[in-house]
């Protein structure tokens, strides 16, 4: 922390000064490392610095894409970052190399729900400069509105129902986006009701449910139900898709509740219609 000659507090941070042959001056550029992810819009690596994915395209100004690694003061965690890469390559959230940060203002395909205004966006911040509907940001608890998810806000006053979003304690909830048109003020509802999941239940083939952790069998006479966070860690898309395709899961790390671990596969346990752990034996 340093002082500038206006008197402000600036923080140190660390660079390197490369040659840009390009633009042929010097230029700087914080330490990156290879992040194992690639760029949604070229296919390049990217790379990571203490704040951001940057696409390594930027060495030859092929591709400026890049993305902050955080939100709200926690590191994106891999599952979430896939999915928020996915939703670019795909188009779900446009923009392209600016889908996620813009250094400027650029317009959108949203029009305002009061004035009919076409929207801009800066980073992921959408706003009406035509009108007191100030702006919002496109996420939705710790993850983002697809395009789809913003016109639904806009035009019907919410989004779809969001589920598998996690707490900053990594509890996970289901949540809406809702807008109120009367205040004209943008906020998250949580949703505790039962959400129709993709999944066939293993006893009887009727869908499952979810509310918060807690998936049952929408049939009620069958009963059978998981516990989304086995051994106090939460199960991932792949852990659940394996529990409901191959009635197990790979061998996971768990919590025991003095504060130890153990090691086990969660699988269907036909008998008492719920899950149960399975140990290597020795």
């Amino acid at each position: 922390m340093y002082y500038d000659q206006a008197g402000k507090k600036k923080s140190t941070y660390n660079a390197v000064l490369y040659v840009d042959k390009v633009e042929k001056r010097i230029k700087q550029k914080k330490p990156m490392a290879q992040s194992g992810y690639v760029c949604p819009v070229c296919m390049k690596p990217l790379m990571k610095t203490d704040s951001k994915y940057i696409c390594s395209g930027f060495e030859d100004h092929s591709c400026d894409f890049e993305m902050y690694s955080s939100m709200y003061k926690k590191e994106i965690p891999d599952e979430k970052l896939r999915k928020m890469l996915e939703q670019v390559r795909s188009g779900a959230i446009s923009g392209g190399t600016k889908a996620l940060i813009s250094k400027e203002e650029v317009p959108t395909d949203f029009s305002c729900p009061y004035c009919s205004t076409v929207m801009k966006r800066k980073d992921t911040q959408i706003f009406c400069k035509s009108c007191d509907f100030c702006f919002f940001y496109r996420d939705i608890g710790d993850e983002l509105m697809t395009d789809e998810d913003v016109e639904n806000l806009l035009a019907a006053g919410k989004t779809n129902v969001r589920t598998g979003l996690l707490s900053k304690t990594n509890e996970p909830y289901s949540a809406i986006k809702v807008l109120d048109y009367d205040s004209r003020k943008i906020s998250l509802k949580y949703i505790q009701e039962e959400v129709t999941t993709s999944y066939d239940c293993p006893i009887c083939q009727n869908k499952m449910a979810q509310s918060g952790a807690m998936m049952n069998c929408s049939n009620e006479v069958c009963g059978f139900k998981l516990w989304t966070i086995p051994g106090q860690v939460r199960m991932t898309k792949k852990e659940i898709d394996d529990f409901f395709t191959k009635h197990m899961t790979e061998e996971r790390v768990m919590k025991k509740k003095d504060g130890g671990s153990f090691t086990a596969r969660v699988a269907v346990d036909f008998e008492k219609r719920e899950s149960r752990f399975i140990f290597n034996k020795t």
